[in-house]
């Protein structure tokens, strides 16, 4: 019995990983180095809408350790793709969705504060900083929009070929019975509740570092992800290279609460610069970058209704949320 008490159900289960980490001896994507490393800048918009109008980077491309600079007309003048939403839901029937394609860099127009427009590579972290302030970049400011007024009447789209700014619409349960319940209601209480956008804010920001295998000609990804699988088939396909090729190894995450579950731009990039130059190339978000382009959760608005009797009986509930 005294075995069954300690490995049966609600038994303290001994964690195995804390000794290492709480003492210093975690081991980071920013940890790494290798010889011959060298350093990603991420250029990004200040406007939160606007079109671009055109990037000079003649005097990025000739500053000092600078190996190579690369903009989202690059991108596609190499036909590198782009990142795709893995679980799309299915709309209601009868109304219309768009999932947009978010590019590795934008090349026609920004669509949110910290959108990378440039990739710089350079000897030196502050080298590739100093060339990406060296961007020139026209911009035609547009309209942004948020939440609030995102779905009025003629608000400025995001995306111009889709039909509103209402990516999908979801409906569930019987309106019409729910309807008839509330005419028939004694009472009825109203509640609308805003959630603030949140984000993870993780120990470690997000990091990737890709470096060529000399032995076997294979290119290894390390990154802070939490689903290197994911990471494995989703930059294999935006670069066009088969998976065999490609090693994606999960550092310790350094937190992330499902924020790093995603694929972001800097991972592919960074294996195609690694690719390109046949160097190791590492990228780490500083705190202001991880703020901006981490995947952020919440920002939703509800409002909710309930039905009931004079003794207290729910009749019926509705509710509509706006993410």
């Amino acid at each position: 019995m005294e075995s069954e008490k300690e490995t049966g159900l609600g038994a303290s289960v001994r964690r195995v990983e804390d000794e290492r980490l709480l003492t210093g001896k975690g081991h980071y994507v920013d940890d790494l180095t290798l010889p011959n490393t060298v350093f990603a800048y991420i250029v990004r918009s200040p406007h939160a809408h606007a079109r671009i109008l055109g990037i000079d980077t003649k005097a990025a491309s000739s500053a000092p350790g600078v190996l190579t600079v690369l903009t989202g007309q690059d991108l596609i003048v190499q036909d590198l793709g782009t990142l795709r939403c893995q679980s799309f839901p299915k709309g209601s029937s009868g109304t219309s969705s768009f999932c947009p394609e978010q590019p590795l860099l934008a090349s026609d127009k920004v669509r949110y504060v910290g959108e990378g427009i440039g990739l710089v590579v350079a000897e030196t972290l502050a080298q590739a900083k100093d060339a990406g302030e060296l961007f020139q970049v026209k911009y035609d400011i547009l309209p942004a929009v948020t939440l609030i007024d995102a779905h009025a009447p003629g608000a400025s789209k995001v995306w111009e070929e889709a039909e509103s700014n209402l990516t999908f619409q979801i409906e569930s349960g019987d309106a019409d019975s729910v309807s008839r319940q509330f005419e028939v209601a004694d009472y009825v209480t109203k509640i609308s509740v805003h959630y603030p956008r949140a984000t993870a804010n993780s120990m470690e920001p997000r990091a990737a570092l890709a470096y060529r295998d000399n032995i076997d000609g294979r290119f290894t990804l390390c990154s802070s992800a939490q689903e290197p699988h994911g990471v494995k088939e989703v930059v294999s396909r935006v670069l066009g290279i088969s998976q065999l090729k490609i090693r994606v190894v999960a550092m310790d995450v350094g937190g992330a609460f499902g924020m790093k579950g995603q694929v972001y731009p800097e991972e592919p990039l960074v294996l195609w610069a690694a690719i390109n130059l046949d160097r190791p190339v590492k990228w780490t978000a500083d705190r202001s970058e991880a703020i901006t382009t981490d995947m952020h959760g919440r920002g939703l608005s509800a409002e909710a209704e309930l039905a009931l009797t004079k003794e207290g009986k729910f009749l019926a509930f509705r509710t509509s949320v706006l993410v």
